[in-house]
This record gives C-alpha cells, structure tokens and sequence, in this order.
C-alpha cells in the first residue's frame, strides 16, 4: 500500500466509534464505520484542546496547528487500500490543501506517521474502544486499532506498507515525548521507537533513558520488533508450562520471553533466564542480531579484528557479534575508542541499536535504488559519491557503505556505473553535498 503526499492524518475515535480526523484550524471531518462523512465543519475546542462537534460527545486529540509529511501539500481524508495473497498493495488518498499551494510549517518535532487498520478497531459495535485521552494507542485489541508494518520513502514522501488482506486504512500521526528526554542524545531514537509503540516509559512522563535495561525488557522489544516485520510472521505466544524455572506465566514478561526463546533470540542458564537481571553491552548485541538473522554472520566472524581499544575485553563467544555490529554500524562504542563489552546498558542504548537495525533492515526508510557514477570527492576529507543525473540536473549521494564488505565494492567501482541500493538518510552531515545514502547492495548498472 502507498499512500501519497498529503494524507498523513491527525486522527483519533470519538465516543461513538466514529473515526475524527483534524483538517486544519478548528476543522474536523467526522466518517463513521461505512467510510460515509457525517460531519465536516468547525468543531469547538474544548478547555482541554480537543476539537469535538458542536452538540456532541465527539472528541478529536490536539493536533500540531499544522504539519506536512512530505512536500507540495497536506490534507485529510481516509486511505483507502486492498490486498490479497502474501503481499497485498493499495493505494490511499487524502483530500485539501492550503490555499496557494502554501506548505504549512513543520514542527521541530514533527508527528510520525503510522499506518492503521481501520476496521479493527469495530466502529459503531457494541464494546468499541475509543483511544485513551493520551492518544496512546492500544497495542493489539480486536475492538481498538493495529498498527501496520510499515516505511517511509524521504526520497517521494510516501508512507509504505505491505498489506495481506482487504480493509480501510488511514495515515495516522503519532508524536510521543517524555520530560527527562529533553537535551538526552538518545531522545530521536526512543521517540521514534514510541511512535511505533514498541518502547513505553516508566510512567507518563518519564522514560528513564539512562537506567539499565533488563533481560526481560530487551527480551519484549525484539520481540516486539520482529512482530513488526512482515517478512518474519513473528507472533507473541506462549506455551502452557514455562520454559524457564524462574519465569512464572502471570508475569508480564511471560508471553514475549517464551517466544524469544522460541525464535532463539535468548538462552537461560542452568534453566534460568534472570528476567531482571540488567543486560551487559555484548549481550544486547548479540541478542540483536540474532533478531536480525545474522547468527552465520556472527560465527564467520569469530575471529575478526575488532575496531575497540578495549577489545581484549570482549568475551570470545560475544567477538563475532561485535565485529559484525560494528561492520554494519549498529554499534559505536561509548567513548575514547571504548566499547564496554562487559558495562551495564541502558534503557536509551537499547532503543538506539534496536533503530538501527530496524533502519538496515528497511522497517523504517523504505530502501532506494539508484543508478549512477561512483567517484571520489576530498571536500571535507575523503569520501565517495553518487553521480545520478538521468539527463537533468547532478544529485549527487555521498555514500555511507553499510559494512565493510560495501566498502570494498564502492572502492572498486569508482569511475563506473553501478546501482546502488540503500537507506537515505536526512540527517545533517558535514559534506554539504547531498543527502546521505547508507549503501546496502552495490551491483553492475544494466
């Protein structure tokens, strides 16, 4: 499914079932389970800044007073899309846009967008579920909504989903912040984490960035993660009897550390899995990436040199983990060249390497592929580019490899043509001279 430009949605379920989503201003449109709008005009706004219809119990979340997801315009309206068999596809639309083709301005942090079902969430059925006045979304209940695996294309705006069945679906927005956050170098990481609700905090406004993170907690996470790939089909389950001795079945964790342990993402010990144990640097590695499905990888790289001061340090059944997750980028060390095997991490750097391999396993930007001429540039130190111009103007892509074995291709294709596939990424950089492209695959043009 692809929805284009301008139908990110700020939206939310009124006390009837109905879907409420906010059209600029003071304007809401108000569409009930059969897709049909039943009122599009000015809501009041109520003490609390929610925008509801006048004479009714309807609500809508507040909103940004403006936003835009992408360029050239904005508006609101239902996405509508179909699929069938492994990988369905859709497309969704929204309708509206400021006079004059103006784009509204964009907050210092914007909303995400997030892909919802619809019609999970029984509009109109006795026992709906209106979203809580947090705006927080349930996270999987037949009678609220399900979030949808999807990525984000910055290259054309477009919000992307592979869908497995027939429903209605909307572009929702979702920003989601905690106090001790402000001025924290992981807060990007843990909102964008949020926005997906696959990171929740410690209670509405805090989220403890720098406390350590458990074996259960980074245990649910994974999980978490893997049951947002569509490629993996991870469901949250338990047996009847406990796998570990010291996980008892009405604990929280149950559910999502049983079926870690089924998916082989963690071990126990004699037994035990230590839920409340925290989790050392090597092991949240390691238990990442076998998240990932680099388990092989891991093996074949026993014996590969590490980039840390510290490496001597580094536990021999962990060496293989680290050398792979430095490779691709997933690990940076903390420090003067260090990497901590052993040092206790926290809840922030457990969501900041979670992103990044949602990142490189295109769960968040939708990878791009491009073809054009590799050369090198010394502005701002050495580095090599892209070259596209598809018989228009230079873009020019400055080429981050993804592990060390890209390196080694991009090196030896310059002055060719090549198709690059890759992650773009619209972060700063100090090279001015285009937007990064975090390279994944590198392949003859033609």
């Amino acid at each position: 499914m692809i929805l284009g430009r301008g139908t990110a949605l700020a939206a939310s379920i009124d006390s009837n079932g109905n879907l409420v989503t906010w059209a600029g201003g003071n304007r809401i449109v108000v569409t009930n389970a059969d897709g049909e709008v039943i009122y599009s005009g000015e809501g009041v706004r109520r003490e609390d800044g929610r925008l509801v219809q006048p004479g009714l119990d309807l609500w809508a979340q507040p909103a940004y007073p403006e936003f835009a997801f992408g360029g050239g315009s904005w508006g609101t309206g239902w996405g509508s899309g179909s699929g069938s068999g492994g990988g369905g596809s859709g497309s969704g639309s929204g309708g509206g846009s400021p006079g004059g083709g103006r784009v509204p301005a964009v907050p210092a942090h914007p909303p995400r967008p997030s892909i919802t079902d619809v019609d999970r969430m029984g509009p109109g059925r006795s026992g709906a579920s209106p979203l809580p006045s947090d705006g927080r979304l349930p996270e999987l209940m037949p009678s609220g909504l399900e979030l949808r695996p999807h990525a984000v294309d910055p290259a054309s705006g477009v919000v992307k989903a592979r869908l497995k069945g027939f429903s209605r679906y909307a572009v929702m927005a979702y920003d989601r912040t905690f106090a001790d956050l402000r001025g924290h170098w992981g807060r990007d990481e843990v909102e964008v984490l949020a926005s997906r609700h696959l990171v929740e905090g410690v209670n509405e406004r805090e989220f403890q960035p720098d406390r350590s993170i458990t074996r259960a907690e980074l245990a649910k996470l994974l999980v978490q993660m893997l049951a947002q790939d569509p490629d993996r089909g991870v469901t949250v389950a338990a047996p009847a009897q406990p796998t570990f001795a010291d996980v008892a079945a009405d604990a929280w964790y149950y559910d999502y550390v049983e079926t870690a342990a089924r998916h082989g993402l963690v071990q126990g010990y004699g037994g035990r899995f230590r839920p409340d144990d925290p989790v050392t640097r090597e092991e949240m590695t390691a238990m990442v990436l076998r998240a990932m499905g680099l388990e092989a990888a891991a093996r074949a790289a026993a014996n590969a040199a590490l980039p840390f001061r510290d490496a001597d340090q580094v536990a021999e059944w962990a060496r293989g983990y680290v050398a792979v997750a430095s490779q691709k980028g997933l690990v940076r060390g903390v420090g003067g060249g260090a990497f901590a095997p052993a040092g206790t991490a926290t809840r922030a750097q457990g969501a900041a390497l979670v992103l990044r391999a949602m990142e490189l396993m295109g769960m968040i930007t939708a990878p791009v592929t491009v073809t054009g001429t590799v050369t090198v540039s010394e502005i701002e130190g050495r580095h090599l580019e892209l070259e596209v111009s598809g018989g228009g103007p230079v873009t020019r892509y400055v080429l981050i490899p993804g592990d060390g074995a890209v390196a080694r291709e991009l090196e030896a294709s310059v002055g060719r043509q090549v198709r690059v596939t890759g992650l773009v990424e619209d972060r700063p950089n100090i090279y001015m001279r285009g937007p990064l492209l975090r390279v994944l695959e590198v392949r003859p043009a033609g």
